[in-house]
C-alpha cells in the first residue's frame, strides 16, 4: 500500500469505514463496496486478494459480535461440511467453463428472490429432517459457487433466511458460514503463494478503519426493529442483483 496515492488512501479509507459501516449493520456487503474503490489503481485479480484476509477477518469479528447465537450452529451442522467437500467441485468447473455468464443469472435470482420477498411470501416451516436434506442441498450449492465465482452471499442470505431465524442470529449464521468460507479462501491464496510480503501489514491498515464502521454499523442494527432491518438487507442484495445484471447480463444473449 505504500505505492498508493495520499488521494487513493484517503478514498479507500472511507470506503472502508462505509462498508465496515453496513456489514455491521446488515451483516454483509463489504466485498461490495470495496472492491471498486481498489480496482481504481490495481487489477481484479490482485484486489480480490488483497481485499480476502480483512473479509476473513471482518467475518468473524461480526460472528463474534453475535456469539450469543451461538445455540443456532446445530441449524448448520449439515451444511458446513458438505459446503466444504463440494469448493474444490466449484474451482474444477472454473478450469473448464467462463464463469462470467452465472455472474449475470446470480443477480437474476437475487431479483427473483427479493420480489417474492415483498409480495410477502414467507419462508416455509420444515421438519427436522427436511432442514436437514434442505441444508446439505444448500451447503453443496453454496460450496460449488464459492469455489466457481467466490459469490456465495445471495445463496447464504437464502439459505439463513429459510430458516427463519430473527435478526441477530440471522447475522450470526451469515457471518459464520462466510467465516469459514473466507478461511477456505485465504488458505487457498497463501498455498499459491499469492499474498505479497507485507499483506499483514496493508491488512492491518486495512483494518482500522473497517473496524470502526463495523463497530458503528453494529450498535445501529441493534436498534433497529426487525421489519427495518430485513428491509436493509433487500435493498443492499437487490443493489448486489443489478449491478450483477448490468455488468454481465449481455454475456447471457
Amino acid at each position: 500500500m505504500s505505492a498508493f496515492s495520499p488521494v487513493f488512501l484517503s478514498l479507500a479509507a472511507g470506503a472502508l469505514f462505509f462498508a465496515g459501516f453496513v456489514k455491521g449493520t446488515t451483516g454483509f456487503g463489504i466485498t461490495l463496496i470495496v472492491l471498486p474503490v481498489l480496482v481504481l489503481v490495481i487489477t481484479p485479480q490482485e484486489a480480490i486478494v488483497l481485499n480476502s484476509i480483512p473479509v476473513m477477518m471482518m467475518n468473524i469479528a461480526t460472528a463474534a459480535s453475535t456469539v450469543r447465537e451461538y445455540h443456532e450452529i446445530r441449524r448448520i451442522r449439515w451444511m458446513l461440511p458438505v459446503a466444504f467437500v463440494c469448493v474444490p467441485l466449484g474451482v474444477n468447473v472454473l478450469i473448464w467453463v467462463d464463469p462470467e455468464p452465472a455472474r449475470a443469472v446470480i443477480g437474476l435470482m437475487i431479483i427473483f428472490f427479493i420480489a417474492m420477498r415483498i409480495s410477502g411470501w414467507q419462508p416455509p416451516r420444515m421438519s427436522p429432517v427436511g432442514e436437514i436434506i434442505f441444508g446439505a442441498g444448500m451447503g453443496a450449492l453454496i460450496g460449488f459457487i464459492f469455489g466457481m465465482i467466490m459469490m456465495p452471499v445471495a445463496f447464504i442470505i437464502f439459505y439463513v433466511t429459510m430458516l427463519g431465524v430473527r435478526r441477530e442470529a440471522f447475522v450470526f449464521l451469515l457471518n459464520t458460514i462466510a467465516a469459514v468460507l473466507s478461511v477456505i479462501q485465504v488458505s487457498s491464496f497463501a498455498w499459491h503463494d499469492l499474498y505479497a510480503a507485507d499483506a499483514w501489514r496493508n491488512t492491518a491498515l486495512m483494518l482500522a478503519p473497517a473496524l470502526a464502521g463495523l463497530y458503528a454499523g453494529t450498535r445501529l442494527r441493534r436498534r433497529l426493529s426487525e421489519r427495518v432491518f430485513e428491509r436493509l438487507v433487500l435493498v443492499l442484495l437487490g443493489a448486489t442483483g443489478v449491478i450483477l445484471i448490468a455488468r454481465y447480463g449481455a454475456l447471457l444473449f
